[in-house]
């Protein structure tokens, strides 16, 4: 008898023992549910409301990365997703500055139907024929380019202002040299880079006539045929012997120009003007390599262009050119 109630109660004991872990069991499964859904859907969270695409040009400059960036955190604010569609650049001077690839990729979002498209541009003149299809599409089109164009004053773009970037870097190297200034000028051959050429270059002109002093001894386009693969900053220095001041107009010209000069043990000695930035330029301001360097400020070009998206699909803006003006930095104000 004794024996039965031990086989009952040790069967109890078990009985209870299998209930608690079956218990304990559950109660994981449903916090182990409860966090999933909490990761998934929190409710400090909103849901992707926007699909915006964006097209950019594959390129090592800073300024596109720093597009990019700028981009992304102004689109994932609105409580967009940002998808980014990068292509390759038609390096010459064709008549269409637009890769097929380019078209190829603008065609592939507007058939994805998505919320809003911000492309780059290396030429102005091109931003109708995309704004115009976009629109016909209704879906919402941010141009992003490189200089004001009276053709596109119907449409939104977004432009970094080569002509003010090519004005402030001859500023800054008359307010140095002044009348003595004999100033050289790199800028790419290539229509399809991140930088307008032309005004650019008109930039400067007009403020050498401003200011009525100074001349521009020399204009050097990089990969230029003719130059036969010769850095642009060596055929300066063998061509013009007395330039005191090299102005160059993309990082990547900058950062040649900068090594050439240390190379040939010429810094302090030539009035090096930069253009935008990232770490080694940086660095070389700060050791005196470059007396200053003129930025285009990619943070404000990326959130005006995400801006501009949101007005049209919001219906609360009307077309307009934005131009976002190039800062300063300089030995003295770094």
């Amino acid at each position: 008898m004794q024996k039965n109630w031990f086989s009952i109660a040790l069967i109890l004991c078990l009985s209870l023992l299998f209930l608690v872990n079956a218990g304990y069991s559950l109660l994981l499964v449903y916090q182990s549910q409860s966090e999933i859904k909490t990761f998934l859907n929190p409710a400090n969270t909103y849901p992707m409301l926007y699909h915006i695409t964006v097209l950019l040009p594959e390129s090592n400059d800073p300024f596109i990365e720093q597009l990019k960036t700028s981009i992304e955190k102004a689109v994932t604010a609105d409580n967009g997703a940002v998808e980014f569609l990068f292509y390759t650049q038609q390096n010459s001077t064709a008549d269409s500055a637009v890769s097929s690839k380019a078209e190829e990729l603008f065609n592939l979002a507007l058939n994805a139907n998505v919320d809003g498209i911000i492309m780059f541009f290396s030429q102005a003149e091109y931003i109708s024929s995309y704004a115009k299809r976009a629109k016909q599409a209704s879906v919402p089109f941010t141009a992003i380019a490189m200089n004001y164009s009276s053709a596109a004053d119907s449409y939104y773009v977004v432009s970094s202002d080569s002509y003010a970037q090519g004005k402030y870097a001859i500023q800054e190297a008359l307010s140095v040299l002044g009348n003595s200034a004999r100033i050289g000028i790199i800028v790419p051959y290539s229509t399809t880079d991140t930088v307008d050429s032309a005004s650019f270059l008109n930039g400067a002109k007009t403020a050498l006539l401003e200011h009525g002093k100074g001349k521009i001894s020399a204009v050097i386009f990089e990969g230029d045929p003719a130059l036969q693969g010769e850095e642009a900053g060596f055929t300066l220095f063998h061509n013009k012997p007395d330039i005191n001041v090299i102005i160059c107009s993309t990082a990547h010209i900058s950062m040649n120009t900068a090594q050439l000069l240390i190379d040939k043990s010429l810094v302090g000695k030539i009035l090096l003007i930069g253009s935008d930035e990232n770490s080694e330029i940086s660095r070389l301001l700060e050791k005196g390599v470059f007396k200053a360097t003129i930025i285009r400020i990619a943070d404000a070009i990326g959130k005006a262009a995400q801006k501009l998206i949101m007005e049209q699909i919001q219906k609360t803006g009307k077309p307009i050119q934005l131009s976002i003006k190039p800062i300063i930095k300089s030995i003295e104000n770094k």
